[in-house]
């Protein structure tokens, strides 16, 4: 198989990535045609417009998850690709952008457990200091009622 496709527990993600579907399918048109429009022309300004103003509904989503949003775009266009194929397997044979899909899966992967590698680390920090003062908080307190 060409890449992992991963079963997604979280409904909350499940929902997002249902209720993005069309925002991606979407999103895909505008670019394609975004890129066939000369530069500087009107017309490129307003379907950069169009692009920023979907991505940033992707961007919001992510966000609210807590995730990156390559990561729901991925989960997103794997869903779609999925429905497409009608079940069948994806294709065996590789090719610079399937390996440049397998590099993007990866690095959004990387960021998002950057992310929750520094979000753990911060809340072990919270969590000893706080240990710490109620450490101390106890030990005065039994100075104190020792001296009662």
């Amino acid at each position: 198989m060409l890449h992992q496709t991963f079963e997604i527990e979280d409904p909350d993600v499940v929902q997002a990535i249902e209720d993005l579907r069309p925002v991606a399918l979407e999103l895909r048109t505008r670019t394609a045609e975004y890129l066939k429009l000369p530069a500087g022309s009107n017309a490129r300004r307003a379907a950069q417009t169009v692009i920023t103003d979907l991505t940033s509904r992707i961007q919001l989503r992510a966000e609210r998850l807590c995730i990156s949003a390559d990561t729901l775009m991925l989960h997103i266009n794997d869903a779609i690709d999925r429905k497409a194929r009608r079940g069948k397997d994806a294709p065996d044979r590789i090719t610079s952008r399937t390996l440049a899909t397998r590099i993007e899966q990866a690095r959004a992967r990387e960021v998002d457990a950057h992310t929750a590698l520094t979000r753990a680390q911060s809340e072990l920090k919270a969590a000893t200091a706080s240990r710490i003062a109620a450490e101390q908080a106890y030990a005065g307190y039994g100075a104190r009622g020792a001296q009662c």
